[in-house]
């Protein structure tokens, strides 16, 4: 899981990174590799669980996440294979942070552009400059072959380094 943070951290030390970058959100104790997921709530959940247990949101802030779905739509599905699901800072953000889930099997959460997801990236966000930048960053990454051909490697292999 340690390589995962250092691909993320990479682009803070590249860029001077703003202090919402992604590198900064994500850190190796809310990253999980092949979670199982029978359906894109239960993968919402284990990804703001990561959150939850890391202190960055309140136990609240993870049905907020699965709420905002379910009344606004799969528009948090931003890239072929890759789900951010968040909520408002009142349902319980503590503080900005970012989970990292891979999925065994993939789910369908209804975008028929982008489904269906592999990837679910938890977001604890406090303001909308900090969603745009982490959803940018987001979309860099995994559009970078390397960056996503590495990260499926340690999922296949089960690896956490």
């Amino acid at each position: 899981m340690i390589f995962l943070w250092r691909i993320y951290s990479n682009e803070v030390e590249t860029k001077k990174a703003e202090r919402n970058s992604l590198g900064a959100m994500l850190s190796a104790d809310r990253i999980a590799l092949k979670k199982e997921a029978q359906s894109w709530e239960e993968g919402v959940r284990a990804a703001g669980r990561l959150l939850y247990e890391s202190g960055a949101v309140t136990y609240e802030y993870i049905e907020a996440m699965v709420e905002n779905i379910k009344v606004n739509g799969s528009y948090v599905v931003i890239y072929s294979g890759i789900a951010a699901p968040h909520a408002e800072q009142e349902k319980g953000a503590v503080r900005e942070a970012a989970s990292l889930g891979s999925l065994k099997k993939p789910v369908v959460f209804g975008n028929s552009e982008n489904d269906p997801v592999s990837y679910i990236i938890g977001l604890s966000i406090l303001n909308a400059n900090s969603i745009n930048c982490a959803i940018y960053n987001l979309v860099r990454l995994f559009s970078q072959e390397e960056a996503k051909s590495r990260i499926e490697a340690r999922a296949v292999s089960g690896g956490a380094a």
